[in-house]
């Protein structure tokens, strides 16, 4: 086994373009190339960093490999260094062509798979089916699968990393329709930084305006607001909110305290009895994401109120390379929440006309 960073990175790439399936044997290198790594990285050196770099370099070499399942390996090994702060970034673009080179055959082995499954075959058949149709596609797909994760690694580390994919792909990827890894990724290239929004609690009068980043679903976002408002766990002062560590992990399950509800449900400056039901359309799914949300002159608004029947989910964050905060900007009197309440009344009053 090889005793040096680039040593190991250099045997993990050679051995990515060989035949067979994953062994121990680059599974120990890796460990080893990760503590190296690590040790290098907490000398705060520029020859240190500049060594992980010439590793990571090593390691893409290895993406284009025809080995499929070994070169996404490689490629997780990236993403690893990268989750840890060991490297800030320099795998983006090459990993992008990857999957971007990917895409189009992975969409069509999706739809020849989605058929099969229509058709009401088991998984594993299905993909045998889609195979021997699709080979080439098949492939495609395998590596569409197999770079997906370093490629969240990058996109939850890089908001800017995060727009760019989403303007190239997203419109494909939502495409998709049995892809586990198209899935994952529709909901990180969703996922808002620095995103204004109000909430506002109408029966108790609690508001404020802050900016959300970094929160993939609409469950997430009430585990949030629950901390915050309902716990009463912060005090009502601006500033950051760091809830990663919090919502992950978290042994119970979620629980509904509010119905969240958009904008576009007040009436003559009230939300909906909590008794109706009929109002689904303009309630804020948890299913759903922050993006979802209908926005009010450039905010994404967030109404609180009475749960309209028991709800509980599975607690914590969906994709853990996320950091979910709230940076809130200020807290609002009474009276601006019975104004921001009338506008949206009239507003939505209108839209109904």
């Amino acid at each position: 086994m090889p005793d040096s960073l680039h040593d190991l990175a250099t045997h993990i790439s050679n051995w990515a373009v060989e035949e067979g399936p994953l062994n121990d044997n680059c599974v120990e290198a890796a460990n080893k190339l990760m503590s190296l790594a690590r040790l290098l990285h907490a000398k705060e050196s520029p020859e240190a960093d500049e060594e992980i770099g010439e590793a990571v370099h090593k390691l893409i070499e290895a993406f284009p490999s025809p080995n499929i399942e070994r070169a996404g390996f490689a490629a997780k090994l990236c993403g690893a260094l990268l989750e840890e702060q060991l490297i800030s970034s320099g795998f983006e673009e090459p990993l992008n062509q990857i999957i971007e080179a990917a895409i189009p055959g992975a969409l069509a082995f999706d739809a020849k798979l989605t058929e099969c499954l229509m058709g009401e075959d088991e998984y594993d058949t299905a993909m045998g089916a889609a195979n021997k149709t699709l080979p080439s596609e098949g492939c495609d797909w395998a590596r569409f699968e197999n770079f997906h994760l370093p490629a969240l690694s990058v996109f939850a580390s890089s908001p800017e990393a995060r727009s760019r994919a989403a303007k190239r792909w997203l419109s494909d990827l939502s495409k998709f329709q049995s892809s586990a890894a198209a899935h994952w990724l529709v909901r990180m290239l969703k996922t808002l930084h620095r995103e204004r929004i109000l909430v506002i609690e109408p029966i108790m009068n609690r508001a404020f305006e802050a900016l959300v980043s970094d929160v993939s679903s609409n469950f997430e976002l009430h585990d949030m607001l629950a901390m915050l408002m309902w716990e009463n766990r912060f005090s009502k002062t601006p500033g950051f909110r760091r809830f990663a560590e919090m919502l992950r992990p978290v042994p119970q399950a979620g629980r509904g305290v509010w119905n969240l509800y958009n904008w576009t449900s007040v009436r003559e400056g009230r939300l909906p009895d909590a008794s109706d039901q009929s109002n689904h359309a303009h309630w804020i799914w948890g299913e759903g994401c922050p993006a979802d949300i209908t926005e009010f002159e450039g905010l994404r608004v967030v109404l609180l109120g009475p749960p309209t029947y028991p709800r509980g989910w599975n607690a914590g964050q969906e994709l853990p390379q996320l950091r979910p905060e709230l940076e809130i900007q200020r807290w609002l009197d009474p009276i601006e929440i019975k104004e921001w309440m009338n506008r949206f009344g009239k507003a939505s009053a209108a839209v109904a006309r």
